[in-house]
């Protein structure tokens, strides 16, 4: 972890996009504050552009702070509208492939595959994540 952070204190901009790898592997550990800063520090407003790591990781976090708030059930709404394959994936509704997809686009296939890869511990490890997500 401080490996990333200093990262991405060398390279504020994050030309590299580690944050959309610590956001969730600090949310793993349930370093909220730390999070949130991640989030906050790297905020896109339009959550269409932001991608399924990011909005994912903002609903989750948001759930796990407070449980299906409304704060949360708008950041589930948005993230599943913008990358709507995720949901079926964490479910165990469709298959994760055997190897990652060598790269995403954002809404697409591969990157709702590389986002639960990244998360899949984090939901399901997270009490009423699933059942919220299914809802």
């Amino acid at each position: 972890m401080a490996h990333w952070r200093d990262m991405l204190r060398l390279c504020p901009n994050d030309n590299m996009g580690l944050r959309h790898v610590l956001a969730p592997k600090l949310l793993h550990l349930t370093l909220f504050e730390a999070v949130r800063a991640v989030l906050d520090a790297y905020e896109e407003p339009d959550l269409a552009k932001a991608g399924a790591e990011w909005s994912y990781t903002d609903a989750l976090l948001r759930f796990k702070q407070g449980g299906a708030t409304s704060g949360a059930n708008t950041a589930l709404t948005a993230a599943i509208k913008n990358t709507p394959h995720v949901p079926a994936s964490l479910l165990g509704e469709t298959r994760l492939p055997k190897q990652p997809p060598p790269h995403d686009a954002l809404g697409s296939k591969d990157e709702a595959v590389l986002t639960v890869l990244s998360s899949l511990e984090t939901w399901t490890s997270t009490k009423g994540a699933l059942t919220w997500l299914r809802a």
